[in-house]
């Protein structure tokens, strides 16, 4: 049984028709989102114009509403061009201590905004791995950003971890939050495309995140508890822990 799994597989990733297949795919899909995103955003320019040149269209409660949905429309298709381009790496030699130092101070101010307290535990010899650093802080923001979510209807001590240690091989680097946790009808699907059970939310993030992991030969998983009190939400991304001077390769300067 495992043999014709595993044949199957091999036959998707080498059939030279199904490799076509999935270019067109990925064309037509950058393409729609592109195409349809340029003229929006022109649009949108002209509503921040308008609203400078006529500033008594501010108090209708309509132009509120389109804004919000042009942005709305402006995002998901962002998402939809980053989830279709999330396999197209730019890898370079990672110091992970420094990319996580960085990536927590680019999203403080926009965690102290939401009352949230970012703590940063990582290992004192984090390695120098291959990855793209833009997707991979990608992946990271958009974990960081579910963690927000959830913690929005606690009251006080919300808290969220960023933290990251060497385990069996590989980087552990775990995204953890105190919010109410997922529910368990909800914990099957909640890294599927399209999945949201968030109100406005485009279910894009979680997966966007799986897939560059992916991409990266690593792992996305979570824990969760709806305990309370206690409860919390846990992602983690398990990534090979090599490090370029092992692969024989020197670490950028």
């Amino acid at each position: 049984m495992n043999k014709d799994i595993d044949n199957t597989g091999s036959c998707r990733q080498n059939c030279p028709a199904l490799r076509q297949l999935n270019l067109h795919y990925h064309y037509f899909v950058s393409k729609i989102s592109h195409e349809i995103r340029n003229p929006l955003t022109l649009v949108y320019s002209s509503l921040q114009l308008l609203e400078k040149e006529q500033p008594k269209v501010c108090a209708s409660p309509l132009w509120s509403q389109i804004k919000y949905d042009l942005e709305d429309t402006l995002r998901l298709l962002a998402d939809l061009s980053s989830l279709n381009n999330s396999g197209s790496l730019n890898p370079e030699p990672l110091d992970l201590q420094k990319f996580l130092q960085d990536t927590a101070a680019s999203c403080r101010s926009f965690l102290a905004q939401h009352e949230i307290l970012l703590s940063l535990q990582t290992a004192p010899s984090l390695p120098t791995i291959s990855a793209d650093r833009r997707r991979l802080k990608e992946a990271l923001l958009n974990l960081i950003h579910n963690g927000a979510d959830a913690l929005a209807e606690k009251q006080e001590n919300r808290r969220l971890l960023l933290a990251a240690s060497l385990d069996q091989g590989c980087v552990r680097i775990h995204v953890k939050d105190n919010g109410c946790g997922i529910p368990a009808e909800y914990r099957d699907s909640i890294l599927e495309p399209f999945v949201t059970h968030k109100p406005g939310g485009t279910g894009l993030g979680l997966s966007i995140a799986k897939s560059i992991v992916s991409h990266h030969g690593g792992e996305l998983s979570f824990t969760t508890s709806t305990s309370t009190p206690g409860s919390f939400t846990d992602f983690c991304i398990s990534l090979p822990a090599e490090s370029l001077h092992s692969q024989g390769q020197e670490p950028a300067q």
